[in-house]
């Protein structure tokens, strides 16, 4: 098919063009005396070319289409998680069971494109199976094919597991979203094991020095009956607890409740041991250990408003979230209270008054920290001449919506990458079209992008100030991203990890010292160990060009690391480590200084999967049944091979694909011109012409 930029209605001009100019040349005005079966044919050789040209000066497109088969696409995603293994007496999954597995896969394979995932805690590509995973997230494995085969040729899904699902979102909602077929197998026992376990530990992550905290361990056994064990608790290495339990029933459940008292801040770790019954399936669920760290004080925090409005609630809710802060909300004309009882304030599009204005001159003065949610209830000429740090001028009482960008270069608090994916998508925050202007001390985290245009504009500022640190949150709609982060990932933690990120920040007293290294007290086993680090000049200005090193060290092992630059910080990431206690040192020269910064830390272990080792083929069975497929046992793998070459829609897909081919860019018809040209030229000096 031939199609052009210009309408080939000029096809026929193109050829009365190469008509006339034949006639010109050979019939109205040569002289030449050749034959006339000569002069007619190089008449059609230049009525040809000129034609030809005038012809690409439509810029012609040949237009090829090509049939491409896509095969059916077979998406196999097997439970690569521990409970498989510990419920496995007869060792099934990891023998014999892998050869039929790979034998399916196989004959699968010569008839279909077959995608194999391994699901843990999250899914992965890939087929090698071992069976280590700590926890299990199903619905990770369905939301991975809802994404990755949009308007694929996805023929069916082959689900392997034993149905327990202990992360993420629900299965079967997940599930939902799937048009294919879904063929579930059956893996593990639902008849209830000989077991005795710490089923759970109810506690406080964060508690306040000389505060008195409840610490409740639920411990449950099952068909042990008439048996006996003990329950011990350690604190630091230190015990504290001891309590005999009966089993007096086959299903037995016992709360041992108990209470302690902070006597010194810092992390301590608690280890909890139930003693080993006779017959028990697994003693890897007789342990438990938590982590607690006592605090001196929490920050109290205040947030004053002229009326309710979801943002003031949003930040209220991720501060809740937190135990490092206790957090009071008035309305600003119910405040009777001291602007000095507070470590942190909140003013929320407060209008001009004489109380808002005496409350930000007294917290000018106090020095203490503050975060100002500005929006269409400011009025800006007052908040400019507060001397806050920024100005919003020429405000023009319009209003723009605008999506965050994230400022890569600024280094006073780290977001996370998936922190900085969750802003990437998130709905845009109504502020006011106006200039803004930022004092030397303020930095941006988040720019503004209006429609498709990247913009300097602020969207969230963090500043040093003279005597406290404050923050200014720009716009109205800021909820929204909460509601956001619930909807697409049932969690609020992305937004209240910015939130808090910010609290943090206004928070923290001045540091005076040049080297500063920060990063969480407490990690996962399947959790990477990220620090971060800060190096100062003499005029307390970033610098990260000496190497900075840090050695970690456990119980028998030690390690040594160099972070890498992060914009103008450092970071590092240590991956995932063994369960236990570490310390750290962290260590760089700087201008013939020498700078230390030492501190521990604890990784926890994960015990998820040993806390539920019966099967729901329940589950199974509903998730075959959403779009007509079939439930299988792990023993008829090859019924399963069967169902799905006996379905009839489960076949290739053809995709023609148009490519165009523009008729100027052709090596043929330029040669081909020149052929004609060529042998014009000839023949009319054959015959005397010029």
């Amino acid at each position: 098919m031939i199609t052009a930029e210009h309408t080939l209605w000029f096809i026929p001009l193109c050829l009365l063009l190469g008509i006339a100019c034949a006639v010109l040349v050979y019939w109205h005005v040569d002289r030449l005396e050749m034959p006339r079966r000569a002069k007619i044919l190089l008449s059609v050789f230049r009525g040809l070319v000129v034609s030809a040209i005038a012809f690409l000066l439509l810029q012609p497109i040949i237009n090829s289409t090509h049939k491409n088969l896509e095969k059916p696409i077979i998406a196999v995603g097997i439970d690569n998680t521990q409970s498989i293994l510990i419920a496995d007496k007869q060792h099934y999954y990891d023998g014999e069971f892998q050869k039929e597995l790979q034998s399916l896969l196989q004959k699968l394979s010569k008839h279909y494109q077959v995608d194999t995932y391994l699901i843990a805690d999250n899914c992965q590509q890939g087929d090698s199976v071992d069976y280590q995973g700590k926890k299990t997230d199903l619905s990770s494995f369905f939301s991975t094919l809802e994404a990755g085969y949009y308007r694929r040729n996805l023929g069916a899904v082959i689900l392997l597991s034993d149905g327990i699902s202990n992360a993420g979102g629900s299965p079967l909602y997940a599930a939902k979203k799937i048009t294919a077929p879904i063929y579930t197998v059956c893996m593990g026992d639902t008849t209830q094991a000989l077991d005795a376990l710490i089923a759970k530990v109810n506690y406080n992550k964060k508690v306040y020095l000389n505060n008195i905290f409840p610490l409740e361990i639920l411990v449950k056994a099952d068909g042990l009956a008439g048996k006996s064990a003990t329950l011990t608790m350690y604190e630091d290495g230190q015990k504290v607890l001891e309590q005999n339990l009966h089993y007096s029933k086959n299903s037995f459940t016992q709360w041992v409740k108990t209470s302690f008292e902070a006597k010194k801040s810092g992390l301590h770790i608690y280890k909890i041991v139930l003693t080993e019954a006779e017959g028990e399936l697994t003693v890897i669920n007789n342990k438990a250990e938590v982590a607690i760290e006592v605090l001196d004080k929490r920050k109290k925090t205040a947030i004053l408003y002229s009326s309710p409005h979801p943002d003031v609630a949003a930040v209220q809710q991720s501060l809740a979230g937190s135990d490092a802060y206790e957090t009071e909300s008035f309305l600003i004309d119910d405040f009777s209270g001291r602007v000095s009882d507070y470590d942190i304030m909140v003013m929320h599009q407060l209008p001009l008054s004489a109380k808002s204005k005496t409350i930000v001159n007294e917290i000018n003065h106090l020095g203490i920290p503050c975060l100002y949610i500005l929006g269409y209830m400011n009025i800006y000429n007052a908040f400019n001449s507060s001397s806050l740090g920024m100005q919003i001028l020429d405000n023009r009482n319009i209003e723009n919506d605008a999506y965050p960008i994230v400022n890569q270069n600024f280094s006073g608090i780290s977001l996370s990458s998936e922190v900085v994916d969750f802003l990437d998508n998130v709905s845009p925050v109504t502020v006011p079209m106006a200039n803004y202007q930022l004092s030397p001390q303020a930095q941006v985290v988040l720019y503004q992008k209006i429609g498709k245009v990247n913009t300097r504009y602020p969207l969230l500022v963090l500043q040093q100030g003279a005597s406290a640190r404050s923050a200014f949150m720009i716009g109205n709609g800021w909820w929204r991203w909460r509601m956001y982060d619930y909807m697409q990932y049932a969690t609020h933690s992305h937004f209240d990890d910015l939130i808090l990120k910010v609290f943090q920040y206004i928070g923290v007293k001045e540091d005076k010292n040049f080297f500063r290294v920060s990063g969480k007290q407490i990690y996962a086993e399947n959790e990477d160990v990220v620090f971060d680090a800060e190096l100062y000049n003499a005029n307390y200005e970033l610098v990260n060009t000496p190497e900075v090193i840090m050695e970690i060290q456990g119980e028998g092992q030690k390690h040594q690391f160099a972070f890498s630059r992060y914009g103008r910080m450092y970071r590092l990431q240590a991956g995932e480590l063994p369960q236990g206690n570490y310390k750290w040192r962290a260590s760089t020269q700087f201008n013939n200084e020498q700078y230390s910064q030492t501190g521990h830390f604890t990784v926890q272990e994960i015990n998820m999967e040993s806390l539920n080792l019966t099967a729901d083929f329940q589950l199974m069975n509903n998730l075959a049944h959403l779009n007509a497929g079939e439930c299988f046992s792990d023993a008829q793998l090859n019924e399963l091979y069967q169902a799905i070459r006996n379905r009839e829609d489960i076949k290739s897909v053809a995709h023609y694909n148009i490519t165009p081919h523009p008729l100027a860019q052709s090596i043929l018809l330029p040669v081909i011109l020149l052929l004609l040209m060529g042998t014009e030229y000839f023949m009319r000096k054959w015959y005397g012409g010029y």
